[in-house]
This record gives C-alpha cells, sequence and structure tokens, in this order.
C-alpha cells in the first residue's frame, strides 16, 4: 500500500543555555539558571506516525493517566495574567492573546491535536476512526468517525452534524460578508477553506449546497479536498494536515431549529438559517460571540467583567479528557488583563497567581529577583516561537520602495532595542524567525551566515536613499540635509514629490518609547521625519495593523508591535496579494516571496531537508528586501505560585493545555 503522509513532525529543540544565544546581553543583566517544574508524563499516543491510503485506522479513547498527588476531584481557583482582552469570546472579530487562550480552555475534541512535543496527532480521544482516500481525479476524501459519548457542556450529544456545522458556518456568507452586504462582518477564513471542493463557490453565496462535505451518519462525516485549486496543486502539502483537522461547534446553540443535511451531493442547512437568526444568536445582547455559555473543551465561559477585565471560566463535567486522558483538575479560572507596567505588582501583591509569557527584560529581572531565595514561587523559561518586529505596509507611502525600508534597517539600532526590551533573555532576528523553530536551532550558524546583519549606517542609509531618488526637497530642488525641517522627496511617476515621513504606530507604549528612544535621531540625519502614536486600544491597533484610516486622516506605514507563529504557519496565504487585508498584513505583491512561501508548502510531509532548503531561500530573500524589520526573538517567562502543581508549557504547548494536567493546593 502506498504511503502517503507523515503526520509526526519534528519536536521543537529546545535552546540549552541562554548565556550561549544571548547577543549583546547587559554584564550588568546576569543570566539566571531557571528551574523547571517536572513536565506530566508523555505517554505515546494510539496512532501511528503514518496514513496510509485506504486502511481504517481504529482508536480507543485513552483513559487518564496516573500521576502521584494529583486529585480526582476538581477544586480549587487560579488567576491567570494576562497581556490584552477583549470582550469577544468568539473567534472572528479579533485575536488578542487573551481570547485566543481562552478559545483553547473552551474548545475541544479536535479531529487533530498537537501534543506537548510538538507532534500533530489525530486525537483519539474524540476520532473513533480514520480514513484517507485518494480518488481518481487525485482529489482526497478524508473520512472521520466520531466516538459516541461525546457530550457539550450542557449535556448535549456532540455529533457528526457539529462538526460540518462548523466548517459551513465559517464558510457562510452569512457569517463573512460586512453587515452592509448582510453578513456579520466576521473574519473567520484560514488557510485552505477554499480547497475544499465547492468551497469557494459556497464562500462566494454561488451555491448552498456545500459539495466538499457529507454527513454519512450521527456520528460519520468526510470532506474532500480538490487536486487543484484554480490550477494550483494541493499535494503534496506540508501542512496536509489541516485538512482533516476539524472541531465542533454549538449548531443547538448558535443556529437552535437549524440542521445539516446531505442531499446526496453534499451537505446544507435548512430550517430559520439567516442572517436575523445569527444577529440574536451571536450579536444578540447575551449572544454567543460574547458570551460562549456551551462548550465542548475542558472549561466553559462564566462571566466577563469588562470594567475590570476579568474573564471567569469553571469546570466543564461533560469533558472526557485531552488526547492522553487528563480532565481538569482546577474547578474556577479567572483570566485577568494586566499590562507590562504593572504585571511586577500584580504577580508580587497576589492579584496573580500565574504570570504566562513574559517577554519583557524589565519584568523577568524583577521577578527573578522577587523569587530568588522563595520557596513559594517557581519559574521557568522557552524559547519563543515567534519576534517583536515593525510591520512595514508596502503598498503606501516612503515604504513601498525597498530604498527606503534598508534605510530603516539602517537607522535603528536593533542590538540594542534588542538588549534593552529583553534584558538579556533574547537575541537580535535578521528576518522572519523565532527562536523555537526547528529549521533555526538546527541550523543556526548556517542561517546566520546567509542573512545581512542590518546594523546603524547612516553613510550607507543616506546612500541606499539617494540611489533610489530620494534627493529632492519639497519644492523639487536638490536636497540639503540640515537647512530645513523638512524631509527628503521623491518625485513620482506621475510628477508629484513624495516626502520620506513616517506615520509610526506603536502597540506597546515601552516598546514604542524604546524605539523612539533609538530611532528618530538617526531618522533625521538621513533625511526623514516622522508622526509617533501609540496606544494599547485593541481597536486603534487593528487600524493600524489593516492600514485603516484613522479619525485623524492618518493611515500608518509601520507600526511596532509582536507576532508568534501559528501551529501550522502559513506564509503563502501571509504574503498573496490577492487575499487582502485578512491575510497579508504588509499588502505586499512580490510574485517570488508568493513563489518561496508555496515552496514550503508543496514539500512532501516529512521532507525536512527539502523544506529546510525552501524555508532557507524564504528568509533570506524576506531580509534582502526588508519585508519586515524583525528586533528580537526572546526567551519567554512564566512564573507561579507553589499552589500550582504539575504544570510546564512551552512556545508549542501553550498553558491553556497544560493546565488540564496540572492542579492546586
Amino acid at each position: 500500500m502506498k504511503k502517503i503522509l507523515a503526520i509526526l513532525l519534528s519536536a521543537v529543540i529546545m535552546i540549552g543555555m541562554l548565556a550561549a544565544c544571548v547577543d549583546g546581553g547587559d554584564e550588568d543583566t546576569p543570566v539566571v539558571p531557571t528551574p523547571s517544574p517536572a513536565p506530566a508524563p508523555e505517554i505515546t499516543p494510539p496512532p501511528p506516525d503514518e496514513i496510509v491510503e485506504g486502511d481504517w485506522l481504529f482508536f480507543e479513547q485513552p483513559t487518564e493517566p496516573a500521576v502521584a498527588g494529583r486529585p480526582s476531584t476538581p477544586s480549587g481557583m487560579l488567576t491567570i495574567g494576562e497581556n490584552v482582552i477583549s470582550a469577544d469570546f468568539m473567534a472572528g472579530w479579533g485575536n488578542p492573546v487573551g481570547n485566543a487562550r481562552a478559545r483553547e480552555l473552551m474548545a475541544g475534541y479536535d479531529t487533530v491535536v498537537q501534543t506537548a512535543a510538538g507532534h500533530f496527532i489525530l486525537n483519539p480521544m474524540a476520532v473513533r476512526g480514520f480514513l484517507m482516500e485518494v480518488n481518481d481525479d487525485q482529489s482526497r476524501t478524508y473520512t472521520i468517525q466520531i466516538h459516541d459519548n461525546l457530550l457539550w457542556s450542557d449535556g448535549t450529544p456532540i455529533t457528526a452534524a457539529d462538526y460540518v456545522f462548523g466548517m459551513l458556518y465559517s464558510s457562510s456568507p452569512y457569517v463573512l460578508n460586512s453587515p452592509d452586504d448582510g453578513g456579520l462582518g466576521a473574519s473567520l477564513l484560514w488557510a485552505g477553506n477554499d480547497r475544499y471542493t465547492g468551497g469557494q463557490a459556497y464562500r462566494d453565496g454561488d451555491i448552498t449546497v456545500h459539495p466538499g462535505f457529507r454527513l454519512i451518519d450521527e456520528h460519520t462525516f468526510s470532506a474532500n479536498v480538490d487536486f487543484e485549486t484554480d490550477g494550483e496543486p494541493n499535494f503534496p502539502n506540508w501542512w496536509a494536515v489541516s485538512y482533516y483537522n476539524f472541531g465542533p461547534s454549538a449548531m443547538h446553540v448558535i443556529a437552535p431549529g437549524v440542521s445539516v443535511v446531505d442531499t446526496g451531493t453534499g451537505v446544507t442547512l435548512e430550517g430559520p438559517w439567516g442572517i436575523d437568526l445569527l444577529q440574536s444568536t451571536v450579536e444578540g445582547p447575551n449572544g454567543f460571540r460574547y458570551a460562549p455559555t456551551v462548550s465542548a473543551g475542558p472549561y466553559v465561559f462564566v462571566s466577563f467583567d469588562e470594567a475590570d477585565v476579568l474573564a471567569r471560566f469553571t469546570v466543564n463535567p461533560n469533558f472526557l479528557g485531552d488526547y492522553l486522558g487528563f480532565r481538569p483538575m482546577i474547578e474556577n479560572i479567572f483570566m485577568r488583563q494586566v499590562t507590562t507596567g504593572v504585571a511586577v505588582e500584580e504577580f508580587q501583591t497576589g492579584g496573580i497567581d500565574l504570570f504566562v509569557n513574559a517577554s519583557s527584560g524589565a519584568v523577568i529581572n524583577a521577578l527573578l529577583d522577587f523569587a530568588s531565595g522563595r520557596n513559594d514561587v517557581g519559574f521557568f523559561n522557552f524559547p519563543r516561537n515567534g519576534y517583536g518586529f515593525v510591520d512595514i505596509k508596502h503598498h503606501i507611502g516612503p515604504t513601498q520602495f525597498v530604498e527606503v525600508r534598508r534605510a530603516l534597517a539602517l537607522t535603528l539600532d536593533r542590538e540594542e532595542a534588542g538588549r534593552i526590551w529583553t534584558g538579556g533573555h533574547g537575541v537580535v532576528v535578521q528576518s522572519e524567525i523565532g527562536l523555537a523553530q526547528w529549521m533555526y536551532t538546527e541550523n543556526q550558524a548556517l542561517v546566520d551566515s546567509s542573512l545581512i546583519h542590518w546594523s546603524v549606517n547612516i553613510d550607507r542609509a543616506i546612500e541606499e536613499l539617494e540611489s533610489g531618488g530620494w534627493t529632492l526637497d519639497a519644492e523639487g530642488n536638490d536636497f540639503v540635509l540640515g537647512e530645513s525641517d523638512n524631509p527628503r522627496h521623491k518625485r513620482l511617476d506621475d510628477g508629484t514629490l513624495m516626502p520620506l515621513h513616517m506615520n509610526w504606530f506603536a502597540a506597546n507604549e515601552q516598546v514604542g518609547d524604546m524605539l523612539y528612544s533609538l530611532w528618530v535621531d538617526n531618522m533625521a540625519e538621513v533625511g526623514m521625519t516622522y508622526t509617533y502614536f501609540h496606544s494599547s486600544d485593541f481597536e486603534r491597533f487593528q487600524d493600524a495593523v489593516y492600514a485603516r484610516e484613522f479619525p485623524d486622516g492618518i493611515t500608518y506605514n509601520i507600526v511596532s508591535r509582536g507576532a508568534d507563529f501559528a501551529a501550522m504557519p502559513h506564509q503563502w496565504f501571509n504574503y498573496d496579494i490577492t487575499l487582502g487585508e485578512l491575510w497579508n498584513t504588509n499588502f505586499i505583491d512580490d510574485p517570488r516571496l508568493l513563489e518561496y512561501a508555496r515552496r514550503m508548502r508543496d514539500t512532501e510531509p516529512g521532507d525536512f531537508d527539502t523544506y529546510f532548503e525552501h524555508w532557507l531561500n524564504f528568509v533570506v530573500y524576506v531580509n534582502e528586501i526588508v519585508v519586515d524589520l524583525w528586533l528580537y526573538s526572546d526567551m519567554r517567562h512564566t512564573f507561579y505560585y507553589d499552589k500550582l502543581n504539575n504544570f510546564s508549557h512551552s512556545a508549542t504547548f501553550p498553558y491553556t493545555f497544560a493546565l488540564i494536567r496540572a492542579w492546586v493546593t
């Protein structure tokens, strides 16, 4: 039988001693050895590491592992500090980190899960049977049978129809269209939803029967992925595992009275399905968007206090367990918004029991000092699967020109920025790179030697600008440094003069002000001016990221912020200009960049050497044209009081997953 694909991916290679990877650290900020709690046992899950065409795989649900000291009944409470939390607890309306973690607490029974070791596997707690078939037209059909004992938190049975409904809801014009076009205006397109047969036609409202899915019986459904979409092959695909990754949606709450019907050629929704229903159940005063009080996962939403920015969750008594069989033993979880400026005080005074993913060096070092010599505080660190950076827009203002982006890279002291912000707990990165990526950690010397190490060089920055035509003043005469407060200008093809002026938005005031102190004098030295604005308001942040005009008429073309890689990164979507702002927030139209991204995606799963080759070409080109201005990737730190037991997480295994295995005393 033909081997089709391997779904086990390389485990994340942890960086051993931080001192070995710190670049430009401060001798006054010593690297502190970081104890780590013993992780919960990682039992090899039942699914094999290969999917074989035409063979059904069947799985038994795991039983909960025995862990010394672990209680059998949930009790106690835990308060977690998160950086940003909004009132939106349903996917589709922004993704603040706190809300993303909250949705993980409430999500359950996905057909594919990521293990603590970084592998993607079929989830034996949800999946009873799995079949992959290659059809005559080379499309692939994935048939999934779920276990018959899964329940929603309110006791309603979870069926195959809930999984199919989730796909139809997430692809529906009623959900995705703007309110002006009769929809909710949600952003739920994921990387590949149009790859399911008929997916784009269903999204566009051209058809109401989706031919890409079939409802076979109460516990069985299937999905078909075309071999080609718009002439572009869908196989091989490094992330083919994403095509059979589905989760249930609470149809009985989101769409009461609606049913999924298999027509013989596909599936459709029958009953009162439409925008009127969704405006009541999703957008209403107590709509699912703001109060998702029914869940399939380990926890159930209880309330959200907007004034105190505090969300409360309690144990879902019907949750059978994660992929190893662990059920939650912490009865109540509170999630509080704790910004960088107050994080240290909140933890030291007991306002929070757990502070996760600390990245500010000032915060980390203060809490390390607090923990030193105490027996009631624990901490550990792990490499970040992401980076801090300056997001650059390629379609507006001067940053659409490569020489300007290079000049920005030649005027900001990124080494000093990384040293100040990480406090000696990170490194400067030269491209779209995070310290937790196996491609980097296993090949660090080769990668670093292949990249341009942009550093401050005023003369070279001026050369870049002059070579690009930024040689005029506001009247069209030769620009002379120091003779005016006005910036350089460039004459465009239409004859107009464009000023070398940056509209700069900072999502984090502390980071923004730090960069400001290092950057603006050098900007002035090369003939560049700026407008600087910072705000922690999430809506304003989204407006800046998506290059929307602010009330004052400004559209920002550089945005200092941070980002983490998705569990399954989708760069081929991020750099496709046809997909618009939802994915391509750089608004970059570069066929070469898109081709490199697609080559990564089009690698046969398990062919790590080829994937690395394509990835290296990608990050080298990203670095060359300065797609963004990457600053640092750091060692994240998590601090907790000793009431929390059996707890450890990483960049690729979120703390929300780890809490299922923990308990409080």
